[in-house]
């Protein structure tokens, strides 16, 4: 349907105005310059903004023409709003207090609120995982999350950017025993991205369509209606066999670990389902993805401060791409490059010395050179956290890879998962005091003392070290070289190399313990 008389273009409208006056049979002069065309083109230039205004006015006042924020005022008539990026995610670090020495636990959903002097911007952040600050750890680094909702007007502000952080302070809303105090050092980001036109628009019309309930349609537009969640696919027998008939599963982009969002999905089910349908309720799968990038500065020896800009700089470009993938996207490695060779002050990326790698379902890593990811239906790419995720060297550095293996007998099954942690930990933080010394001497791994260490944590957890011991060191100079055994000969550790967890996790051999 077009509006009334129709849109004319401005040619059109001149023509006919002078065909009008030519045939009245007084003025006949129509050439370029006259008086008469002159008048006749500048009244038809008003006239055709006019047709084009009445005609925006027309189009806006249809789902399918209307754009921006027309469209957003005309589905909001129907209590619809445009879809804002679901959340702002970052990295909070909790630090000891000095005067307590044992393990802190850091319960997942601790809420702490970011307040900035500078910009008097507050916004308010969870825990997004759990985390344990064990013994002998001053600092640990945990996910954190702020929930951006459906109707909010400007994501930005549950943002942090570096103008925020040059005098923020970081509250818990309940202090917690052993931590001296919170901090955030790099900005957040946004994870997902604002909803486009066409998807408002077919969002919109699904709800109209399924107004009435019982079908397909209803029943995932009352699942996108929850908060945080993002995305919904439906599988029943034809399409997965595991499913019974009359079962209908219902895979979802949403924090299904969150009580109140597993509450508010199964309410929005039970109400739009079809009488006599079974639903059963999962998350969407994540395919672990590890990086390791070596990159080429402009200048030959950057300063350490110029070093801990590009590192930084990278990690958070990078970072803040592979959070930005949606279900089922895939990783373009041409992308990701050009947002890495974006940083000021690098060169280059070398690729012969750079990995992708993937988390088989079997637990063991699949490396693999640089190259497109395809996405798969209802998983999404996740940038593993840590240095087990992203590792970043520059210029001549090499990269050094420290993996071990402990035997241990477990006074308790239950303590397995939490003496793997403590191992974790204790040896990451060993790792990280060598590659801090200062003194070449010092800089060395001993495995004797690696050893006692580890065994020191296993009895804190009620478990038996066994007298093997295995510790592997893999870098790009000199290959592969192993020690077996609680050696007293040290490994020691060029200046340039850093010294990292394999990404893995540590080999524990495990057997019942003695009755």
């Amino acid at each position: 349907m077009n509006p009334p008389g129709g849109e004319r273009p401005y040619q059109d409208i001149v023509n006919h105005l002078l065909d009008l006056l030519e045939q009245g049979g007084r003025i006949t002069d129509r050439r370029p310059g006259s008086v008469v065309r002159t008048l006749v083109e500048a009244f038809a230039r008003e006239l055709t903004e006019t047709y084009g205004r009445i005609g925006a006015l027309y189009r806006h006042g249809f789902i399918d023409t209307a754009e921006d924020q027309a469209l957003d005022a005309l589905v909001a008539l129907l209590d619809v709003t445009r879809r804002r990026g679901s959340a702002a995610y970052g990295v909070a670090v909790f630090r000891r207090d000095p005067r307590v020495a044992g393990a802190i636990h850091i319960a997942r959903d601790t809420q702490l609120t970011a307040v900035s002097a500078a910009t008097d911007k507050r916004v308010q952040y969870r825990t997004a995982a759990a985390e344990i600050l064990s013994v002998g750890r001053d600092e640990a680094s945990v996910s954190i999350v702020a929930d951006i909702p459906q109707d909010a007007a400007d994501a930005d502000a549950f943002l942090l950017g570096a103008d925020d952080l040059r005098d923020l302070d970081v509250l818990l809303a309940v202090p917690l025993a052993g931590i001296a105090g919170v901090r955030i050092p790099e900005p957040t980001a946004l994870r997902g991205s604002n909803e486009s036109d066409a998807q408002l628009r077919a969002r919109t019309k699904g709800l109209l369509a399924a107004a009435g309930g019982g079908t397909a349609a209803a029943l995932r537009q009352a699942i996108l209606a929850v908060p945080t969640v993002s995305a919904v696919e439906l599988r029943d027998q034809a399409q997965d066999a595991s499913l019974r008939p009359g079962e209908l599963a219902v895979v979802v982009d949403g924090d299904l670990s969150r009580p109140d969002v597993l509450a508010a999905l199964e309410r929005a089910i039970a109400e739009a389902k079809a009488p006599g349908i079974a639903v059963r309720l999962e998350s969407i799968d994540e395919q672990p993805l590890r990086l390791t990038l070596h990159l080429l500065p402009e200048q030959t020896q950057p300063s350490p401060d110029e070093r801990t800009r590009l590192l930084g700089d990278t990690e958070r470009r990078v970072r803040a791409h592979c959070d930005a993938l949606a279900v089922g996207e895939g990783l373009v490695w041409n992308r990701l490059l050009a947002e890495i060779l974006a940083v000021p002050g690098l060169r280059d990326l070398d690729l012969a010395r750079s990995e992708l790698a993937l988390l088989d379902a079997d637990g063991t890593w699949q490396s693999q050179a640089p190259a497109n990811l395809p996405g798969q239906a209802q998983r999404r790419l996740l940038l593993r956290a840590g240095c087990d995720g992203l590792r970043i060297t520059l210029g001549s550095e090499t990269p050094l890879y420290v993996h071990f293996t402990l035997g241990v007998a477990a006074a308790a099954p239950a303590n397995r998962q939490a003496v793997e942690r403590s191992l974790t930990e204790a040896f990451c933080a060993a790792l990280a005091a060598i590659a801090a010394a200062t003194d070449p001497a010092a800089r060395a791994l001993r495995p004797a003392d690696l050893f006692a260490t580890l065994s020191a944590q296993v009895a804190d957890l009620g478990g038996a070290p066994e007298s093997d011991f295995a510790l592997t060191i893999t870098d790009a100079a000199s290959g592969l070289r192993a020690v077996r055994g609680a050696a007293d000969a040290p490994v020691a550790l060029a200046p340039h190399e850093l010294p990292v967890a394999d990404g893995e996790p540590p080999l524990i051999r495990w057997q019942p313990a003695a009755p």
